[in-house]
């Protein structure tokens, strides 16, 4: 079987919000190093809502996971507020045994991660609640 790498594009949603589409696999791989540095590199520009769209993610490991949480925490640190989405059952399981959920903000669908950024309180680090 073939391993399909992360692959993920950008969709800017106003002047401040990033929606990151991921597909494949969110593994510790090149590919999603990059994405950890692009998401860092775009809350470094002044971008403070994101969104990223896990719909299309195959499948994650634990390097995949700590990949979400640097990206969070780099949003977070630069002041900003991020929010998972459309996480796929397998992946909201995995993400649901490490307890990585109960930190993390997320939301079933794009366009209610859309809602649920734009009304956090962003505040020099403190951005992102746990809710669903």
């Amino acid at each position: 079987m073939a391993r399909k790498d992360l692959e993920y594009s950008e969709v800017e949603r106003g002047s401040e919000t990033l929606v990151y589409r991921l597909s494949g696999n969110l593994y510790g791989t090149d590919a999603g190093y990059a994405f950890q540095e692009a998401v860092r590199r775009a809350a470094s520009a002044d971008t403070k809502r994101f969104v990223i769209d896990l719909s299309g993610v195959d499948r994650i490991d634990s390097c995949g996971i700590g990949i979400l949480a640097a990206s969070i925490f780099s949003v977070q640190k630069a002041g900003g507020g991020m929010v998972l989405a459309a996480l796929p059952e397998h992946i909201q399981r995995m993400l649901g045994l490490t307890m990585f959920l109960d930190h993390v903000a997320h939301a079933e669908t794009v366009d209610d991660a859309l809602a649920k950024v734009a009304g956090m309180e962003l505040s020099g680090g403190t951005t992102s609640a746990p809710t669903e």
